[in-house]
């Protein structure tokens, strides 16, 4: 399994790693855990050390590489990946792990004779992340098979269908995930989107891969509040939000260009895009009116990523403020 690790105060590591220990795999199942050091400020041998021995199944080595995000480190750990392995699995170092998590992906694969399998997860936004998905009001659209009782649940369906699913929301976070280790032969997260989106493009790019997905309705990882590109550029207006915003445009075009999907995935897609265009091209007008003079940086960014935003960021001040006026009067706006 691997763990991409960059962290600013120790400790954090230790809760992910107690989880690990906590698995209660029996003698058979061998845990290898690859902790890539992404030129981390605190080094990982402390919370390593902290943790105490493993039990006899897990063995536990450090990868050291310079930085370069989550995606690099991610890929450092695939490509240490032990030839004879059977799955593969991801967990960030500020999440852990229910004690059943490994037991039930083992289950879950063998069930459905899946490639792919990920569960709902918890943070402290929600107890139940798939409780505000489609998934969990319409499973995989109806054409999903449960294979397992529904207070056990475990849903399986094609590749291709989860793929189309996903594209359309955001499902299963990286430390929910388990693969079939020869899922990833030519297969690698996108380490250009180094600021958003290239944990949901992997997770099509496997489903699209897969011929089986199996997915868990219950909740098997718990989400942390350790150092997170991601939720650290939540501040709105901020240049992180900013950046954040304008990967995510190059995250979803990248998505609806990965292969042919159903018209109205296309359509759901083709929303997405222009609502962070939208958005991302206010955000600049916001941040030159507000400066009384351009933001280089912010602008030369946006430019290198996605040169429409820019051309029609006047544009956008204009759209914005009429959706305002719009919901206010009540009446109805696109998306």
């Amino acid at each position: 399994m691997v763990i991409p690790y960059y962290q600013e105060q120790p400790g954090i590591l230790f809760r992910a790693l107690q989880s690990l220990y906590a698995q209660g795999m029996s003698g058979e199942t061998l845990l290898d855990v690859i902790i890539v050091n992404d030129a981390s400020p605190v080094d990982p041998t402390i919370d390593v050390q902290a943790a105490g021995a493993p039990p006899a199944c897990v063995s536990v080595r450090i990868i050291t590489r310079p930085n370069g995000g989550p995606a690099a480190a991610r890929n450092t750990g695939f490509d240490a990946v032990p030839a004879d392995a059977t799955y593969v699995a991801m967990l960030d170092p500020d999440d852990t792990w229910s004690p059943n998590h490994i037991a039930r992906a083992i289950e879950g694969f063998q069930l459905a004779d899946a490639d792919l399998y990920f569960s709902d997860h918890a943070s402290h936004h929600h107890a139940n992340y798939f409780q505000g998905t489609r998934l969990f009001t319409d499973p995989l659209g109806g054409e999903g098979e449960l294979v397992q009782p529904p207070g056990d649940a475990f849903y399986a369906c094609g590749g291709q269908q989860m793929a189309a699913y996903s594209a359309r929301e955001y499902l299963a976070h990286t430390s929910s995930i388990l693969i079939r280790a020869d899922m990833l032969k030519g297969l690698r997260m996108r380490e250009k989107l180094r600021w958003a989106g290239e944990d949901h493009n992997f997770f099509i790019d496997l489903a699209l891969k897969a011929r089986r997905v199996c997915v868990s309705m219950q909740s098997e990882v718990a989400l942390g509040r350790g150092v997170s590109i991601y939720e650290s550029s939540h501040e709105w207006g901020t240049a992180k939000d900013l950046r954040r915003r304008a990967f995510n445009i190059v995250s979803v075009r990248s998505v609806k260009h990965r292969t042919r999907w159903p018209k109205p995935v296309r359509a759901d897609l083709s929303a997405a895009m222009a609502s962070g265009r939208r958005m991302v091209g206010y955000l600049l007008m916001r941040r030159v009116l507000s400066r009384r003079g351009p933001d280089v940086p912010s602008l030369q960014l946006v430019w290198s990523l996605d040169r429409a935003t820019v051309l029609f960021a006047p544009f956008s001040v204009v759209d914005v403020f009429a959706r305002k006026l719009l919901r206010r009067a009540g009446m109805p706006v696109a998306p």
